[in-house]
């Protein structure tokens, strides 16, 4: 590529002489003089083999051996002598560099250096030549490689974290009611739990979702874009706030959304019932609807005349909703969203009032299903569902004015 390959490979040389010097002046500063320094097997290690800090003593030795290959190597190259690139011999994994033979190695350069200073040859430090290096770029980076291979030769190989394959269990979505906050998802995931597909790796990677209601990460096929409130979240905190899940949650939820699941005593927690703003009124509606429908059912009138039971039975069947009617207590997961919004308690409303009236003005049969107040004794007749003003008693079931 032209002298601007030499030149760069020059800058690389003596940025590493440079280098030498400091780790030598560092090696010196770092080990105080003595006569025969024990050696131990922290000391004689290379950098990262020992638990504390790195020897000074391999440092010199690597320093040295470092200067004198780059004092031969200016040598051989102003003589147009190159030598072959030669492979680095890995070393055993229990054999430890030594710092001995570094040395001779660099008494050995040193001496073909002075050498061919003696001969006429210009100082290493005082040719600037891009010549004198050697013929080619290629070669000089061959004597770097050299360099390097010789010098860190002793060093332990790191291995390589191998990633094994990981096993595809389909992903599950269940009725998930309670997690452990404190429990953090899996992050070292690389095969997306809900389709299988491998995540893909580096800057160009395929972009990966958490879903919260599952609490594991998704590929973005998997998840796109879909919110839905979190069941445990809301039975433990009344937390209404929609986030992001994924597309088997959004399916699972879809599918039990008319399904009364839910337990306002079993599952909500204290806080979360403290929390519900209109839970007292349904109670209050879900109670009132329960005993007119047992008027209605046994009024040969309802909801007309010629009615039969089966009729009966039809004209105050809720469909989806039964359970409303049915008992205090069960939720689903429909309920809970009108129940956070107010719309349930609008349709219990217009579902009752068409009933009490037909129990209270419009049907004489079902009129004289009521009570008298025993203590006044009024003329106003009291019925049961009427909450609001009447006390029953609890032994014999009379009604009283509240």
């Amino acid at each position: 590529r032209g002298s601007g390959g030499v030149n760069a490979t020059n800058d690389e040389i003596e940025a590493l002489m440079r280098e030498c010097d400091e780790i030598n002046q560092r090696s010196r500063q770092q080990s105080p003089p003595r006569a025969n320094p024990p050696r131990t097997e922290e000391a004689a290690g290379p950098p990262g083999s020992g638990p504390k800090s790195v020897s000074p003593a391999w440092l010199s030795a690597a320093g040295a051996a470092v200067k004198g290959l780059a004092g031969g190597l200016r040598t051989q190259g102003a003589k147009g002598q190159v030598e072959p690139e030669v492979e680095a011999q890995e070393p055993d994994e229990d054999s430890e560099p030594d710092g001995n033979a570094l040395v001779g190695e660099v008494e050995s350069s040193q001496a073909t250096s002075r050498g061919s200073e003696s001969s006429g040859t210009s100082s290493p430090r005082s040719t600037t030549s891009s010549a004198s290096y050697g013929s080619s770029p290629g070669q000089n980076r061959s004597f770097l490689s050299q360099m390097k291979n010789r010098l860190f030769a002793g060093r332990p190989q790191v291995p390589q974290e191998t990633l094994e394959p990981q096993e595809f269990s389909p992903l599950e979505v269940g009725l998930i009611t309670s997690y452990d906050e404190k429990k953090k998802p899996n992050k070292k995931v690389r095969v997306c739990p809900s389709c299988g597909n491998e995540f893909a790796q580096g800057l160009l990677g395929q972009e990966i979702h958490f879903c919260s209601y599952t609490r594991v990460y998704v590929c973005g096929d998997c998840q796109q874009g879909d919110k839905a409130i979190i069941l445990a979240k809301v039975l433990q905190k009344w937390d209404m706030t929609p986030r992001s899940i994924c597309r088997k949650a959004v399916d699972y939820l879809n599918s039990i959304y008319d399904q009364p699941l839910f337990s306002l005593q079993q599952d909500f927690s204290d806080v979360a019932l403290i929390r519900i703003r209109h839970l007292g009124e349904l109670k209050r509606l879900r109670r009132r609807g329960r005993l007119l429908r047992e008027y209605l059912l046994l009024c040969p009138n309802f909801p007309n005349s010629k009615s039969s039971d089966e009729d009966r039975l039809v004209a105050v069947d809720l469909e989806d909703r039964n359970h409303l009617i049915m008992d205090d207590d069960s939720l689903s997961l429909r309920d809970i969203l009108e129940l956070h919004s107010g719309e349930i308690i609008q349709f219990l409303k217009n579902t009752i009032t068409p009933w009490e009236e037909h129990v209270t003005s419009t049907c004489m049969l079902c009129q004289e299903k009521g009570h008298y107040c025993e203590i006044c004794r009024s003329k106003e007749r009291l019925f049961a569902f009427e909450f609001e003003k009447i006390d029953c008693c609890d032994q014999c079931g009379a009604l009283f004015h509240a």
